[in-house]
């Protein structure tokens, strides 16, 4: 009898032995379940998020190809230094995307002025290429860093190379240092003062006399 008791008892632990196996099986199952959903979901709202963002993008483009924009254009040859005249300009209309920084948009703020360097027929017009600047154009000008006495050949100790706006400078100023080293000054220049050419004496070979002649 105590044998078939034995026997009895080591199958009902064989049995809470297997339901606890298939327990865990179970269990590891459903978290190798939770966990592929998990992977899957963020996955899919990532490939979402990267569709958006691209259908994003694609309407900015296009939203900047259907904007455009007047700006001016050179009708035929402009030519360094003449005045620049209703004829040698004209507005036209192009994607914003594709208009430089600094052109110019109307041609009433070209007219009038002199082209400060040649412009190619059928080219825009740049607000740098006009003299005088037009204002609140951002230049370089060649500031004193010391007082310059009158009759000094300016060095590169006694000036550097300053960002402004066009309305704040004077019309002749410089805006290259390479322009004003070497040359007289024709009065004395104070510390943080703008250099423009009537400060200064041309040099020699663009007069063909002696620097300090006047």
């Amino acid at each position: 009898m105590r044998w078939l008791t034995s026997v009895w008892y080591s199958l009902q632990g064989a049995g809470q032995r297997r339901q606890f196996y298939m327990y865990k099986r179970s269990l590891g199952f459903l978290l190798s379940c939770a966990l592929l959903y998990t992977a899957l979901s963020y996955w899919q709202n990532k490939c979402n998020s990267d569709r958006l963002e691209t259908l994003r993008q694609k309407l900015e483009i296009e939203a900047r190809y259907r904007q455009r924009g007047r700006v001016v254009f050179a009708r035929k040859n402009v030519e360094a230094g003449i005045l620049i005249t209703d004829d040698f300009v004209e507005e036209r209309e192009l994607p914003v995307n594709l208009i430089p920084g600094q052109a110019a948009m109307h041609t009433s703020d070209v007219v009038g002025r002199k082209a400060r360097f040649a412009v190619q027929k059928g080219t825009i017009v740049s607000n740098y290429d006009l003299d005088p600047y037009p204002p609140f154009l951002s230049v370089m000008a060649v500031q004193s860093k010391m007082l310059i006495r009158r009759g000094t050949p300016i060095n590169d100790d006694a000036v550097e190379l300053i960002q402004s706006t066009s309305e704040k400078l004077p019309t002749s100023h410089f805006e290259k240092i390479s322009e004003v080293l070497g040359r007289l000054a024709k009065r004395d220049i104070v510390s943080g003062q703008i250099l423009d050419r009537d400060q200064v004496l041309p040099r020699r070979f663009e007069t063909g006399k002696p620097a300090n002649d006047n």
